[in-house]
């Protein structure tokens, strides 16, 4: 894909496979042209429509991307095109949900769901950041950074999602441009506390990051033999259902 090999898996909290609920999860990725697009969404466990709000989430923003195709604008277009794009995700969703609730009933908030994807078009990429999924980058020759950190509200009391009142201050959109990006990975909130580590930040706060290990979930997939059941197999393992009863999705990307 665009020079990308992408592997999504999202595999059923423990939780929801004791209580027989639905994966709430959901991941897609496209190419356009010479963009990858990719997309994580994590519904509220308890809404009782979110595993859809979630699909619609990550369809917005595959189909948003066709604002950023075309030939490249530049530095100062790309900046303006995260911001369109960012727009175009929010109102495809509030759209399309509308339009859901008049057809089949329900309120807003029972299709609560977070969303965080990336347009990849090396050495440019633009994000899109509601809620705590997060986004870790590999650097050639300088392993992985916690580039968009998850957001669980603690400021405002609680996550918000893309039905959330208070959403559109809580959006998190840029560019971001490293011609040294070789890597992409997009997870859900289910897989933080088994992935992320306790660290400081500049001013000495609390703060996560990612660890030197996490490289070899992106580094497995370098080769091109290794096969998506092994992410899955690691997402199901005793360390990952230990550290949360969650849904767990990771959408990895790595330079072809």
């Amino acid at each position: 894909m665009g020079g990308w090999r992408v592997v999504p898996v999202s595999v059923t909290g423990p939780e929801h496979l004791r209580q027989g609920t639905e994966n709430q999860d959901a991941f897609a990725h496209l190419r356009l042209g010479d963009l990858t697009v990719l997309a994580v969404a994590d519904g509220a466990g308890s809404a009782a429509r979110s595993a859809t709000g979630a699909r619609l989430a990550v369809e917005a923003a595959c189909d948003a991307a066709s604002l950023l195709d075309g030939p490249d604008p530049g530095r100062s277009g790309r900046s303006a095109g995260a911001r369109r794009y960012a727009g175009r995700v929010l109102g495809l969703f509030d759209r399309r949900l509308d339009r859901l609730i008049d057809e089949t009933g329900g309120e807003r908030g029972d299709y609560a769901t977070t969303l965080l994807a990336v347009v990849a078009r090396p050495p440019a990429y633009v994000f899109l950041a509601v809620g705590d999924s997060f986004l870790v980058v590999e650097h050639r020759g300088a392993g992985p950074h916690l580039l968009v950190p998850p957001d669980n509200g603690a400021s405002r009391g609680s996550t918000v999602f893309l039905t959330s009142a208070g959403r559109d201050a809580a959006v998190r959109c840029g560019l971001i441009e490293d011609p040294e990006i070789t890597g992409l990975a997009l997870c859900s909130d289910g897989v933080l506390d088994a992935v992320l580590a306790a660290g400081r930040d500049a001013g000495g706060g609390p703060s996560l990051l990612a660890p030197a290990d996490f490289t070899a979930y992106l580094h497995m997939f370098a080769d091109r033999a290794a096969r998506p059941a092994a992410l899955s197999d690691r997402l199901q393992s005793p360390d990952f259902t230990a550290s949360s009863g969650d849904d767990k999705t990771m959408v990895l990307a790595v330079r072809a």
